[in-house]
């Protein structure tokens, strides 16, 4: 089963997030912030990483940074899930390491479609 690794401080969008994956048949992680998320990762090998941009600590770029220098990690799909939306903030987002950026609020659609875009394998993401 394809498993998913969220990464948010907010208990409440968390929660919501994580209903969400699981009804669109994710298996699904779950941290509560940047250090344990990266903790996460190494434990848990998710195939991809849904991470909040804005938390207290290490930020979502910060671990999106962290996991491309790491050789077992460069590869792994980072969705940056953020309030940021200015075309500034998205760039930063992708210049920090993350494969695409998921506006909040979005909608069950928007998540299952940038999902199935980025769990394809590279040759496909087109």
């Amino acid at each position: 089963m394809f498993k998913i690794l969220i990464i948010e401080d907010n208990d409440d969008n968390r929660d919501i997030l994580k209903h969400q994956l699981e009804y669109l048949g994710y298996e699904v992680v779950e941290a509560a912030d940047g250090l344990e998320g990266l903790n996460q990762v190494a434990k848990e090998q998710p195939d991809l990483v849904i991470v909040d941009i804005m938390m207290p600590g290490i930020d979502g770029k910060e671990v999106a940074r962290r996991l491309r220098a790491d050789s077992k990690t460069k590869d792994l799909p980072v969705l940056a899930a953020t309030v940021l939306f200015h075309s500034e903030d998205i760039h930063s987002c992708l210049a920090a390491g993350c494969n695409d950026v998921l506006t909040k609020p979005f909608t069950l659609q928007q998540l299952k479609d940038r999902l199935e875009k980025l769990s394809q394998p590279a040759d496909r993401q087109k």
